[in-house]
């Protein structure tokens, strides 16, 4: 569809006004459960969303959550390390 993730999972669910919010950054789940220091990144357009979804994810002092209003340079960040 040459989309972003984003755009297509709207258009799937044809749902156009959803709020999404992407997690990146780079983060492993083994590293994660030993509790080693890890910062990602929520980003939403909807800053209320971002903010709430750091909130819930942020349950640790090992495990950081940032917020951003730029879901397609976090969905094209995650795209383009891999």
């Amino acid at each position: 569809t040459k989309q972003l993730i984003g755009h297509a999972i709207l258009d799937a669910l044809d749902r156009a006004e959803q709020p999404l919010a992407f997690l990146s950054g780079p983060s492993f789940a083994e590293e994660i459960m030993k509790g080693m220091p890890t910062a990602v990144v929520v980003a939403s357009d909807n800053l209320f969303q971002a903010v709430k979804m750091q909130k819930i994810m942020s349950n640790s002092t090992s495990f950081r959550v940032y917020t951003s209003q730029d879901p397609i340079g976090v969905q094209l960040g995650g795209a383009l390390k891999n």
